[in-house]
């Protein structure tokens, strides 16, 4: 509203002085109207090119931090489940076995576990964890390292517990959220145990899912 009471004092200002050089009012709002709608679509433009910058500087740190290297290849919680299995390699026999709402996938021994769950009927990335310090995140952070690192590298987390009981054993977890996913470091001792990357849509579903069974077992 304060925009549309400057624009209509500016062009009746600029009728009253122009109106004396022998131009019409008509053609001074006209004038004036074509300038307006110039600098709304400048400004319109940008916005436009402000907002596509913010878009791919999100899209460039999620693409960064979603991965880590395994056997010189990239995986990456974001991408699809066949995407993952291709990346980390031959599972251990052992370690990989499927359910009915999903699988599990184990690698070198357990150095790292990889979880599905079924969404609408597809096989979909959960949780990808780390067990081995030779295993770094993309801001080169592994278990063992201080968990001063940790937020030297990613800034101050979200501090979770999960139950009293861990608080009880001194362990605690950090926790950032990128959006479409989540990145969790496990603190005992001060020191990183584990590290699990969370698909961020898959963990809404299941936290829904667990308070609709808690609920249910309420009414019981």
């Amino acid at each position: 509203m304060k925009k549309s009471i400057s624009t209509i004092i500016v062009s009746s200002a600029l009728v009253l002085a122009l109106m004396g050089c022998g131009r019409t009012e008509t053609e001074v709002i006209a004038e004036d109207s074509q300038v307006t709608d110039v600098d709304a679509e400048e400004k319109e433009s940008s916005n436009e090119d402000s907002e596509a910058s913010e878009v791919a500087t999100d899209s460039a740190s999620t693409g960064e931090d979603a991965f880590f290297v395994y056997n010189g290849k990239e995986v990456s919680i974001v991408d699809d489940v066949p995407a993952i299995l291709e990346a980390l390699g031959e599972a251990d026999s052992e370690l990989t076995g499927k359910y009915d709402e999903g699988g599990y996938y184990g690698y070198s021994g357990g150095d790292i576990y990889f979880n599905t769950y079924i969404v609408d009927g597809v096989e979909s990335p959960n949780m990808l964890s780390i067990h081995s310090a030779d295993v770094k995140t993309s801001r080169n952070i592994g278990v063992g390292d201080p968990a001063g690192d940790v937020i030297a590298a990613y800034g101050e987390p979200k501090e979770l517990s999960d139950s009293e009981e861990t608080e009880e054993w001194g362990i605690k977890v950090y926790e950032y959220d990128f959006g479409d996913f989540m990145v969790d470091f496990q603190i005992e001792d001060d020191k990183v145990s584990d590290i699990t990357y969370m698909n961020a849509k898959v963990r809404a579903i299941l936290e829904k899912k667990a308070e609709t069974e808690i609920e249910g077992l309420g009414d019981e």
